[in-house]
């Protein structure tokens, strides 16, 4: 077979290209390849559009052909890098709206290089091959005839047969967007990159024929799924201060745990003696992270099923936590010591209704009181306390912390525990700077308490999000001294605290109950004496006898009090025994409702209906 030097080029780039991507797939994602066919999927799924792409080349002159091939071999690599990357920390792929919010990535410095690692050489190898190809193949005067049209050919069966083994195997193709993971091992990531600009165009779409009846539809489905709110806490906490403080990267396996015989969080142990502890409590966000924890926590709504809601989806009317209490007279205000564009935060605070935002320019920040990503929590918490002083009362504030944040890097002079001992250094490091916040509460509760607030105030504590992601499971299985982080075990890491001290209570107690963030903004309306079921929230009171125990996380899984649901894998709860996936199948349907009606209201703006 002859072929022309434009021909060789493109094939030797098309064959790197599938190579990279399957290897990208098998080993450097985290699949659960749960068949034969979900095997075969990942080999093929990628092969109709890197010959699409590539085959769109020929439409140029023959000689702009080859700068063409290694232009889009390296477009492939950078796709293929910028998905790596994210995916080693958010274990999940790169979404269009992402792309859209690079301008979040200011402070990111020191993240994304903590990331780097020989993978990338790995995905970049295919340019210098081809260079040097490009130099050395020699051309055919003849060439093949009618190798575009048996490229053209070979590209329409590699779709036909991706198509028809993902319909064969069961898979969903498009009726899940919002679990990555099946759009990977059906579509792949670039196909499934085109189906995602697909959504972002017809948004606008979707919230320009938005109508009332649909509103009706949610709010019909919400109430039929309400609860009676605990009576007796009703109102027991009424015209009462409340803070919230977010707790950057802190995940519940930390509370209680000794490394070295020390305990990472001595104050935390003794506080939650005198506070109601959720130890069951989990973390529902997505792309978005802390925003989407705040987006959760203050509206009792999914996290945005693409990007986040901070960033895409400021312009909504939303039911808030915030809204609803200034509304009853709260001075409602956010202490966050970073750019108040990061996240978009300061648009997004106004919609959300907060009175007043004290971002990083409210805030004294030398070298001094600062390292990593910014002010240190202790000057945070000293400085946010002389604002709280003079707030009108009662006010609710939003507190959120910073120093406790991935790669968690922190000076000597701030460790108060010896890092742990691993093989990995940010697992290692993640001990000391959850034990600096845990000191930095510490000294915070104390001067509150000297302040006179305490004892008018509530206290909310929840972790945001977890601080270690899938690819240090196997570090941070040698740390908590287990054999391995099983799939039964990953969904106990999604438990992040969650912490409640009334005024005045002396006495606690551990709340063993399966909640979630989706579940704070209905817990404190009940407390400060507000009808619960006369708001849009997907989540319930904690506190209620009948409550439902079902969580919902954003790509589909779910945790229930007898079954859990993941990777395509039906679990018991209480021993993570696999059962068959008819076990799940109710639940599952209830998680797809929610996820689905809580879209409605995000992506169709629904809450103007009111």
């Amino acid at each position: 077979m002859s072929l022309t030097k434009n021909q060789k080029l493109m094939f030797i780039a098309s064959f790197m290209t599938w190579l990279q991507t399957y290897i990208v797939y098998k080993f450097f994602f985290r699949l659960s390849l749960v068949s034969l066919g979900e095997e075969i999927l990942i080999v093929i799924n990628s092969i109709g559009p890197i010959l699409l792409i590539y085959e769109s080349i020929y439409f140029l002159k023959p000689s702009k052909r080859s700068f063409a091939i290694i232009g889009v071999s390296a477009l492939f690599s950078v796709i293929m890098i910028a998905n790596t990357l994210f995916y080693k920390f958010y274990d999940d792929i790169m979404t269009l709206p992402i792309l859209l919010q690079m301008d979040n990535t200011g402070g990111l410095g020191s993240s994304v290089m903590n990331l780097i690692d020989f993978k990338v050489l790995f995905l970049i190898m295919n340019l210098p091959i081809l260079m040097v190809a490009n130099r050395r193949l020699k051309d055919s005067t003849k060439g093949t005839p009618h190798f575009y049209k048996k490229y053209f050919i070979s590209m329409i069966g590699a779709y036909l047969l991706t198509f028809g083994l993902s319909y064969l195997s069961g898979l969903p193709m498009f009726n899940v967007p919002y679990n990555r993971e099946v759009m990977i091992k059906t579509l792949g990531i670039y196909q499934y990159g085109l189906y995602d600009i697909y959504l972002s165009l017809t948004t606008p779409i979707d919230y320009a024929l938005a109508e009332n009846n649909e509103f009706i539809e949610v709010s019909n489905y919400v109430k039929s799924n309400q609860i009676n709110p605990n009576s007796e806490l009703f109102g027991v906490a009424k015209d009462q201060n409340i803070i919230v403080i977010s707790l950057e990267s802190l995940q519940e396996f930390a509370i209680n745990l000794e490394v070295n015989g020390e305990e990472v969080t001595p104050f935390l142990n003794q506080f939650i003696q005198e506070c109601y502890y959720f130890n069951n409590f989990y973390q529902q966000t997505s792309q978005g992270k802390t925003s989407d924890a705040e987006f959760i926590t203050e509206n009792s709504l999914y996290a945005a099923d693409r990007g986040s809601a901070f960033y895409a989806k400021s312009q909504n009317q939303y039911e808030s936590l915030a809204s609803i209490l200034k509304g009853q007279g709260y001075y409602t205000a956010v202490f966050h010591a970073n750019e108040k564009e990061f996240w978009n935060r300061e648009t997004m605070y106004e919609a959300l209704g907060f009175d007043h935002f004290f971002d990083e320019s409210a805030f004294l920040v030398n070298e001094e009181n600062s390292f990593g990503w910014g002010l240190t929590d202790e000057a945070f918490f000293e400085q946010t306390l002389d604002y709280l002083k003079g707030l009108p009362q009662p006010f609710y504030a939003k507190l959120l912390t910073l120093t406790n944040h991935y790669p968690f890097e922190i000076p000597e002079q701030y460790q108060y525990i010896s890092p742990g001992e691993t093989n990995n250094e940010i697992v290692n490091h993640y001990i000391t700077t959850v034990r600096y916040l845990d000191e930095a509460l510490k000294s915070f509760i104390t001067n509150l308490k000297e302040s006179g607030l305490y004892d008018n105030t509530i206290i909310v504590m929840y972790g945001d999000h977890y601080g270690l992601s899938e690819s240090y499971y196997e570090d941070l299985a040698i740390l908590l001294q287990e054999e391995e982080i099983t799939l039964n075990r990953h969904l106990d890491l999604q438990r992040v605290p969650f912490i409640i001290h009334l005024p005045n209570q002396e006495e606690g107690e551990v709340v063993s109950t399966v909640s979630g963030q989706i579940d704070m903004k209905p817990t404190l309306l009940n407390l400060v004496g507000l009808p619960v079921n006369a708001y849009i929230n997907f989540g319930q009171d904690l506190f209620a006898a009948d409550r439902r125990e079902l969580i919902v996380l954003r790509d589909g899984s779910f945790i229930g009090s007898e079954y859990r649901y993941a990777d395509s894998t039906c679990l018991r709860s209480d021993s993570g025994e696999l059962v068959d996936q008819s076990f799940c199948e109710s639940l599952e349907k209830v998680a797809v409702q929610d996820l689905y009606y809580s879209d409605l209201i995000l992506n169709k703006d629904l809450l103007r209906f009111q």
